[in-house]
């Protein structure tokens, strides 16, 4: 239905369909923020393995709970005061850039932590964490340490182990926690309206505006039924990518008492990056 003067029209027409497909600027808009969340949540995955791995493998099961419960406190606030903590951090006034300043290392505000989209990026990321933490860890979890035992035995080496026996096998949980955090951040509006400044505008700023300011209803509607074949379509073709899912395995409890410092010290500072703002 189109909107005429601020009012819905009850007629049926393609005009809205036809007016995406013939402006580029709106294209250009959903591809620009399909590769700006893709990235954003590619990095949520990537930065929250190395934490899942750790609790899921190195923790004592009795112990997992607790790191579970430090990891996922913070999100019990708030979405938007989280947003606006990190409005504070950012900008050429924020935290980062008056202390860079105020120690000397820089001579003037580094317009990477200033409002844009590497601030996007970061409060996505700090935004979405559980999500691709606990998928990951679920998985993870779920690996039979016997077929990693047995791949030691075999002679592999542990980067090799990862590459072919935790990756493949909690792949299902990588893919669900990439495609939840995907889904998460395009559906944001409010972390690039007040972090993103002047170049950080998302499909989802678009869709929101059509239903405020430019009292576009129709044409509002046409880009959240187009954004969600958009989504479809990314699920679709990520789960040709990744195969069938495999069996999720039960629970066994068991874990790694090797030592491992490097992802004890990552978990540390990660946590840090979780409850500093």
């Amino acid at each position: 239905w189109p909107t005429e003067n601020g009012d819905i029209v009850h007629r049926w027409t393609l005009h809205n369909y036809v007016r995406f497909f013939t402006q580029p600027a709106y294209q250009k808009m959903l591809f620009r923020s399909f590769w700006l969340v893709s990235l954003a949540s590619a990095l949520t995955v990537l930065f929250s393995f190395p934490f899942a791995y750790f609790v899921a493998t190195k923790v004592k099961p009795s112990r997992r709970l607790v790191w579970i419960l430090i990891a996922i406190i913070p999100f019990w606030t708030s979405y938007l005061i989280r947003v606006l903590a990190w409005l504070h951090v950012f900008g050429d006034t924020g935290l980062i850039n008056n202390l860079l300043t105020g120690l000397g290392i820089v001579s003037a505000p580094l317009e990477f932590f200033g409002f844009g989209r590497p601030a996007i990026v970061i409060t996505f990321i700090y935004l979405l964490f559980p999500l691709a933490f606990l998928s990951t860890y679920i998985a993870i979890e779920r690996i039979n340490p016997t077929m990693l035992d047995a791949a030691a035995d075999l002679g592999a080496r542990p980067w090799r182990r990862m590459l072919t026996v935790t990756l493949p096998m909690a792949r299902s949980g990588i893919v669900a926690g990439f495609v939840f955090a995907f889904i998460g951040m395009m559906g944001d509006y409010a972390t690039p309206q007040l972090i993103g400044g002047t170049n950080g505008t998302l499909y989802a700023n678009l869709i929101t505006n059509q239903f405020g300011y430019s009292l576009q209803w129709g044409f509002g509607s046409t880009l959240a039924v187009l954004f969600l074949v958009a989504i479809l379509l990314l699920v679709v073709v990520l789960r040709l990518l990744i195969g069938g899912v495999d069996q999720a395995g039960e629970y066994t409890g068991g874990f790694t008492r090797q030592r491992a410092p490097v992802l004890f010290v990552y978990s540390v500072l990660f946590l840090i990056f979780l409850y500093a703002p």
